[in-house]
């Protein structure tokens, strides 16, 4: 049996706010590493986050540590990876939503978050 990689990924729980991922969003989505732990602190953390904590988070998830204690450059590097790169994506996919007003914030759906772990 093969999968059609162009048909919506369905789940059990159908909501107006979860959407319908692809096989490939959702494949992209856990084939990175970060982007696992990212999805991970969304589902576990308060909503919404500031950017910066979940950088502190993911950054502490990745190094085995406490968030007091990440380096800063590592803490950088996942910051500024979050930004550019995972959270952008997570976006379109209708996962969070990202405010840019007095700082970055980001809102996790939780339904489709949910519904995708």
């Amino acid at each position: 049996m093969s999968i059609d990689e162009s048909r919506p990924v369905t789940t059990d729980v159908e909501t107006a706010s979860a959407p319908s991922l692809s096989a490939e969003t959702v494949s992209g989505i856990f084939a990175d590493a970060r982007s696992r732990t990212l999805v991970h602190s969304l589902e576990a953390g308060d909503a919404p986050l500031e950017l910066d904590e979940l950088a502190r988070r993911v950054a502490a998830a990745e190094f085995g540590t406490d968030a007091d204690a990440v380096p800063d450059d590592r803490y950088e590097r996942v910051l500024v990876s979050l930004y550019e790169e995972h959270l952008p994506g997570l976006e379109s996919a209708g996962l969070v939503d990202l405010s840019r007003r007095n700082g970055v914030f980001v809102a996790p759906n939780e339904d489709a978050l949910a519904a995708l772990v």
